[in-house]
Protein backbone atom coordinates (compact mmCIF):
# COMPACT_ATOMS: atom_id res chain seq x y z
CA UNK A 1 0.00 0.00 0.00
CA UNK A 2 1.50 3.35 -0.99
CA UNK A 3 1.46 6.54 1.55
CA UNK A 4 -1.69 7.79 -0.55
CA UNK A 5 -3.46 5.18 -0.61
CA UNK A 6 -3.64 4.69 2.89
CA UNK A 7 -4.12 8.41 3.53
CA UNK A 8 -6.90 8.40 0.55
CA UNK A 9 -9.59 10.73 1.43
CA UNK A 10 -8.77 12.22 4.61
CA UNK A 11 -10.15 15.36 5.89
CA UNK A 12 -9.72 17.01 9.11
CA UNK A 13 -10.44 20.69 10.51
CA UNK A 14 -7.84 23.19 10.78
CA UNK A 15 -7.52 27.17 11.98
CA UNK A 16 -6.45 28.98 8.70
CA UNK A 17 -4.90 33.32 9.49
CA UNK A 18 -4.40 34.55 5.82
CA UNK A 19 -2.17 37.33 7.29
CA UNK A 20 -0.39 37.34 10.74
CA UNK A 21 -2.59 40.34 11.66
CA UNK A 22 -5.61 38.17 10.55
CA UNK A 23 -8.49 36.51 12.68
CA UNK A 24 -7.94 32.84 12.52
CA UNK A 25 -11.24 31.42 10.58
CA UNK A 26 -12.15 27.39 11.12
CA UNK A 27 -11.95 25.17 8.13
CA UNK A 28 -11.78 21.81 6.38
CA UNK A 29 -8.45 20.54 4.94
CA UNK A 30 -8.75 17.59 2.41
CA UNK A 31 -6.21 15.88 1.11
CA UNK A 32 -5.64 15.50 -2.32
CA UNK A 33 -2.55 13.78 -4.59
CA UNK A 34 -0.66 16.18 -4.33
CA UNK A 35 -2.19 19.28 -2.28
CA UNK A 36 -4.17 20.44 0.57
CA UNK A 37 -7.72 21.54 -0.51
CA UNK A 38 -9.22 24.11 1.16
CA UNK A 39 -12.86 24.84 2.31
CA UNK A 40 -15.01 26.94 4.47
CA UNK A 41 -17.72 25.29 6.89
CA UNK A 42 -20.21 25.64 4.09
CA UNK A 43 -18.58 24.05 1.55
CA UNK A 44 -16.68 26.73 -0.83
CA UNK A 45 -13.00 26.02 -1.87
CA UNK A 46 -10.81 28.86 -0.72
CA UNK A 47 -7.80 27.82 -1.96
CA UNK A 48 -5.58 24.95 -2.42
CA UNK A 49 -2.08 24.32 -0.98
CA UNK A 50 0.71 22.18 -2.80
CA UNK A 51 2.04 19.68 -0.71
CA UNK A 52 5.07 19.66 -2.39
CA UNK A 53 5.58 23.78 -1.19
CA UNK A 54 4.28 23.22 2.39
CA UNK A 55 6.42 24.15 5.58
CA UNK A 56 6.52 23.36 8.60
CA UNK A 57 6.72 26.24 10.75
CA UNK A 58 6.82 24.55 14.39
CA UNK A 59 4.30 23.58 17.09
CA UNK A 60 1.32 24.92 18.91
CA UNK A 61 0.73 22.83 21.90
CA UNK A 62 -0.39 19.69 20.59
CA UNK A 63 -0.94 21.31 17.00
CA UNK A 64 1.20 21.78 14.27
CA UNK A 65 1.37 24.83 12.28
CA UNK A 66 2.39 25.37 8.49
CA UNK A 67 2.89 27.70 5.99
CA UNK A 68 3.16 27.81 2.17
CA UNK A 69 6.48 30.33 2.67
CA UNK A 70 9.21 31.00 5.49
CA UNK A 71 8.40 33.72 6.54
CA UNK A 72 4.49 32.44 7.75
CA UNK A 73 2.80 35.03 5.96
CA UNK A 74 -0.33 32.71 5.65
CA UNK A 75 -0.64 29.66 8.34
CA UNK A 76 -2.97 27.00 8.57
CA UNK A 77 -2.72 24.90 12.00
CA UNK A 78 -3.84 21.21 12.70
CA UNK A 79 -4.37 19.45 15.54
CA UNK A 80 -5.56 16.17 13.65
CA UNK A 81 -3.07 13.41 14.83
CA UNK A 82 -3.55 11.43 11.45
CA UNK A 83 -3.46 14.85 8.79
CA UNK A 84 -0.06 15.70 10.43
CA UNK A 85 0.72 11.98 9.82
CA UNK A 86 -0.14 12.60 6.31
CA UNK A 87 1.40 15.37 5.56
CA UNK A 88 4.71 14.49 6.89
CA UNK A 89 4.72 11.60 5.14
CA UNK A 90 3.35 12.88 1.43
CA UNK A 91 5.13 16.52 1.32
CA UNK A 92 8.47 17.49 0.32
CA UNK A 93 11.46 15.53 1.88
CA UNK A 94 12.77 17.12 5.20
CA UNK A 95 9.54 17.99 6.09
CA UNK A 96 8.48 14.82 7.51
CA UNK A 97 8.62 14.63 12.26
CA UNK A 98 8.27 10.92 13.58
CA UNK A 99 4.73 10.80 14.84
CA UNK A 100 3.58 10.78 17.93
CA UNK A 101 3.96 7.26 19.67
CA UNK A 102 1.00 5.38 20.53
CA UNK A 103 0.27 4.67 24.18
CA UNK A 104 0.29 0.87 24.60
CA UNK A 105 -0.55 -1.34 27.11
CA UNK A 106 2.15 -2.62 28.99
CA UNK A 107 2.80 -6.60 28.78
CA UNK A 108 1.50 -8.36 31.73
CA UNK A 109 0.44 -11.30 33.16
CA UNK A 110 -2.61 -12.80 31.98
CA UNK A 111 -4.13 -12.58 35.32
CA UNK A 112 -3.24 -8.74 35.99
CA UNK A 113 -4.19 -8.21 32.59
CA UNK A 114 -7.83 -9.33 33.05
CA UNK A 115 -8.29 -7.40 36.19
CA UNK A 116 -7.05 -4.03 34.50
CA UNK A 117 -9.70 -4.77 31.54
CA UNK A 118 -12.35 -5.60 34.08
CA UNK A 119 -11.66 -2.58 36.26
CA UNK A 120 -11.61 -0.34 33.02
CA UNK A 121 -14.81 -2.04 31.69
CA UNK A 122 -16.16 -1.23 35.25
CA UNK A 123 -15.23 2.74 35.07
CA UNK A 124 -16.61 3.26 32.01
CA UNK A 125 -19.95 1.75 33.06
CA UNK A 126 -19.86 3.48 36.62
CA UNK A 127 -18.06 6.03 37.01
CA UNK A 128 -17.11 7.76 33.23
CA UNK A 129 -16.44 10.63 34.40
CA UNK A 130 -13.43 9.62 36.58
CA UNK A 131 -12.45 7.42 33.41
CA UNK A 132 -12.33 10.22 31.23
CA UNK A 133 -9.89 12.22 33.51
CA UNK A 134 -7.65 9.59 32.13
CA UNK A 135 -7.93 11.03 27.99
CA UNK A 136 -5.01 13.31 27.48
CA UNK A 137 -6.44 16.65 26.37
CA UNK A 138 -4.53 16.32 23.16
CA UNK A 139 -6.72 13.31 22.57
CA UNK A 140 -9.74 14.87 23.90
CA UNK A 141 -9.91 18.16 21.60
CA UNK A 142 -9.21 15.52 18.63
CA UNK A 143 -12.06 13.61 19.05
CA UNK A 144 -14.00 16.99 19.64
CA UNK A 145 -12.93 17.72 16.19
CA UNK A 146 -14.30 14.58 14.97
CA UNK A 147 -17.39 14.65 16.42
CA UNK A 148 -17.95 18.28 15.41
CA UNK A 149 -17.68 17.21 11.68
CA UNK A 150 -19.40 14.26 12.10
CA UNK A 151 -22.21 16.71 13.25
CA UNK A 152 -21.16 18.97 10.25
CA UNK A 153 -22.21 16.02 7.76
CA UNK A 154 -25.26 15.07 9.35
CA UNK A 155 -26.78 18.48 9.10
CA UNK A 156 -29.63 19.54 7.25
CA UNK A 157 -28.73 22.58 6.53
CA UNK A 158 -24.88 24.00 5.77
CA UNK A 159 -23.28 25.54 9.14
CA UNK A 160 -22.93 29.29 10.07
CA UNK A 161 -19.20 30.95 10.16
CA UNK A 162 -20.65 34.63 10.03
CA UNK A 163 -17.18 36.67 11.63
CA UNK A 164 -19.72 38.79 13.78
CA UNK A 165 -21.77 36.42 14.90
CA UNK A 166 -18.91 33.82 16.18
CA UNK A 167 -17.28 37.39 17.86
CA UNK A 168 -20.86 38.06 20.01
CA UNK A 169 -20.87 34.27 20.94
CA UNK A 170 -17.50 34.75 21.95
CA UNK A 171 -18.25 37.61 24.33
CA UNK A 172 -21.15 35.57 25.47
CA UNK A 173 -18.60 32.56 26.32
CA UNK A 174 -16.41 34.89 28.15
CA UNK A 175 -19.26 35.80 30.34
CA UNK A 176 -20.38 32.77 30.90
CA UNK A 177 -16.77 30.93 31.64
CA UNK A 178 -14.05 33.48 32.09
CA UNK A 179 -11.64 31.05 33.23
CA UNK A 180 -11.56 28.68 29.79
CA UNK A 181 -14.71 30.20 27.48
CA UNK A 182 -15.29 27.36 25.16
CA UNK A 183 -14.87 27.97 21.10
CA UNK A 184 -18.82 28.38 19.61
CA UNK A 185 -19.62 27.00 16.68
CA UNK A 186 -22.89 26.97 14.81
CA UNK A 187 -23.83 23.84 13.69
CA UNK A 188 -27.25 22.21 13.24
CA UNK A 189 -28.57 20.16 16.46
CA UNK A 190 -32.19 19.98 15.78
CA UNK A 191 -33.53 19.36 19.51
CA UNK A 192 -30.16 19.16 20.89
CA UNK A 193 -30.03 22.85 21.03
CA UNK A 194 -26.53 23.57 22.20
CA UNK A 195 -23.59 20.91 23.04
CA UNK A 196 -20.52 20.66 24.58
CA UNK A 197 -17.58 18.62 22.93
CA UNK A 198 -14.15 17.31 24.17
CA UNK A 199 -11.42 19.92 23.85
CA UNK A 200 -13.62 23.02 24.79
CA UNK A 201 -15.77 23.38 21.61
CA UNK A 202 -19.45 24.19 22.12
CA UNK A 203 -22.07 23.57 19.68
CA UNK A 204 -25.22 25.91 19.61
CA UNK A 205 -28.28 25.10 16.95
CA UNK A 206 -28.59 28.25 14.21
CA UNK A 207 -32.07 28.50 14.67
CA UNK A 208 -32.08 28.73 18.90
CA UNK A 209 -29.39 31.59 18.41
CA UNK A 210 -31.72 33.68 15.44
CA UNK A 211 -34.94 32.64 17.67
CA UNK A 212 -34.03 33.36 21.29
CA UNK A 213 -32.93 36.58 22.90
CA UNK A 214 -29.11 35.94 23.60
CA UNK A 215 -29.69 35.60 27.81
CA UNK A 216 -31.58 32.07 26.92
CA UNK A 217 -29.06 31.19 24.59
CA UNK A 218 -26.86 31.94 27.04
CA UNK A 219 -28.68 29.83 29.43
CA UNK A 220 -28.62 26.74 26.82
CA UNK A 221 -25.17 27.40 26.65
CA UNK A 222 -24.81 27.33 30.38
CA UNK A 223 -27.02 24.07 30.73
CA UNK A 224 -24.36 22.27 28.22
CA UNK A 225 -21.26 23.19 30.22
CA UNK A 226 -22.66 21.68 33.54
CA UNK A 227 -22.02 18.33 31.23
CA UNK A 228 -18.19 16.25 31.13
CA UNK A 229 -18.74 15.60 27.43
CA UNK A 230 -15.67 13.23 27.50
CA UNK A 231 -17.68 11.11 30.40
CA UNK A 232 -20.90 11.54 28.03
CA UNK A 233 -18.56 10.39 25.16
CA UNK A 234 -17.01 7.17 26.89
CA UNK A 235 -20.99 6.19 28.55
CA UNK A 236 -22.09 6.59 24.32
CA UNK A 237 -19.59 4.44 23.14
CA UNK A 238 -19.93 1.13 25.35
CA UNK A 239 -17.17 -0.59 27.71
CA UNK A 240 -14.98 -2.34 24.62
CA UNK A 241 -14.75 0.87 22.68
CA UNK A 242 -14.28 3.06 25.55
CA UNK A 243 -11.51 0.66 26.96
CA UNK A 244 -9.54 1.13 23.55
CA UNK A 245 -9.70 4.58 23.88
CA UNK A 246 -8.42 4.51 27.38
CA UNK A 247 -5.90 2.20 26.45
CA UNK A 248 -4.63 5.36 23.98
CA UNK A 249 -6.39 3.97 20.56
CA UNK A 250 -9.64 4.57 19.10
CA UNK A 251 -12.66 4.09 19.79
CA UNK A 252 -14.20 3.41 16.50
CA UNK A 253 -16.27 5.57 14.04
CA UNK A 254 -19.37 3.53 15.26
CA UNK A 255 -18.67 4.95 19.08
CA UNK A 256 -18.41 8.33 17.94
CA UNK A 257 -21.28 8.04 15.42
CA UNK A 258 -23.53 6.98 19.14
CA UNK A 259 -22.11 9.85 20.96
CA UNK A 260 -23.23 12.39 17.96
CA UNK A 261 -26.45 11.22 18.35
CA UNK A 262 -26.46 11.60 21.46
CA UNK A 263 -25.71 15.74 20.99
CA UNK A 264 -28.64 15.48 19.07
CA UNK A 265 -31.27 14.47 21.26
CA UNK A 266 -33.48 16.89 23.59
CA UNK A 267 -31.21 18.30 26.48
CA UNK A 268 -31.10 16.89 30.11
CA UNK A 269 -33.09 19.38 32.50
CA UNK A 270 -31.40 17.49 35.36
CA UNK A 271 -28.96 20.70 35.84
CA UNK A 272 -31.07 23.06 34.74
CA UNK A 273 -31.33 25.01 38.49
CA UNK A 274 -27.02 24.78 38.20
CA UNK A 275 -27.19 26.46 34.66
CA UNK A 276 -29.64 29.34 36.47
CA UNK A 277 -26.87 29.93 39.11
CA UNK A 278 -24.39 29.96 36.08
CA UNK A 279 -25.96 32.79 34.70
CA UNK A 280 -26.35 34.17 37.99
CA UNK A 281 -22.80 34.56 39.05
CA UNK A 282 -22.27 36.18 35.34
CA UNK A 283 -24.81 39.26 36.42
CA UNK A 284 -27.35 37.87 33.55
CA UNK A 285 -30.92 37.91 33.73
CA UNK A 286 -31.97 33.92 33.72
CA UNK A 287 -35.71 34.88 33.46
CA UNK A 288 -35.52 34.70 29.63
CA UNK A 289 -33.55 31.39 29.85
CA UNK A 290 -36.57 29.80 32.45
CA UNK A 291 -39.13 30.84 30.42
CA UNK A 292 -38.59 28.50 27.45
CA UNK A 293 -38.45 25.35 30.32
CA UNK A 294 -41.30 22.82 31.64
CA UNK A 295 -40.52 23.45 34.85
CA UNK A 296 -37.92 26.01 35.65
CA UNK A 297 -36.29 25.93 38.65
CA UNK A 298 -36.53 28.98 41.69
CA UNK A 299 -34.62 32.09 39.68
CA UNK A 300 -32.35 34.10 42.39
CA UNK A 301 -31.92 37.51 42.62
CA UNK A 302 -29.44 39.45 40.24
CA UNK A 303 -28.40 42.58 39.41
CA UNK A 304 -27.83 41.88 35.84
CA UNK A 305 -24.61 43.97 33.63
CA UNK A 306 -25.70 44.16 29.76
CA UNK A 307 -24.71 41.06 28.05
CA UNK A 308 -24.44 42.31 24.42
CA UNK A 309 -24.42 45.81 22.64
CA UNK A 310 -27.01 46.30 19.76
CA UNK A 311 -24.66 45.46 17.22
CA UNK A 312 -23.66 42.01 18.84
CA UNK A 313 -27.51 41.19 19.39
CA UNK A 314 -28.22 42.41 15.25
CA UNK A 315 -25.28 39.75 14.29
CA UNK A 316 -27.40 36.98 16.41
CA UNK A 317 -30.21 37.63 15.26
CA UNK A 318 -28.85 36.58 11.43
CA UNK A 319 -26.18 34.51 12.22
CA UNK A 320 -26.12 32.85 8.60
CA UNK A 321 -26.19 35.47 6.31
Amino acid sequence: MTALERYVRLEALGLLRETPDAPAREVVVSLGKTTLLLKDLDERPLGHWALAGVVRLGADGPATIYSMTADGAETLTIRDRDMVEAIAALARPGLATPPAPRRRLPLLPLVALAAVVALAVAATRLIPAEAARLVPPARAAELGDRLLILLVERGSAAPCADPDALRALDALMARLAPDAPPRPRLVALGAGRAALLPGNGLVLDPDLVRAAPPEAVAGWAALALERDPMADLLAAAGPLAALRLLAGGDPGDAALARAADRLGAPPDLGRAGDAVARLAAARIDPARFAAGLPAPPPLPAVDPLPLLDDRQRAALADPCH
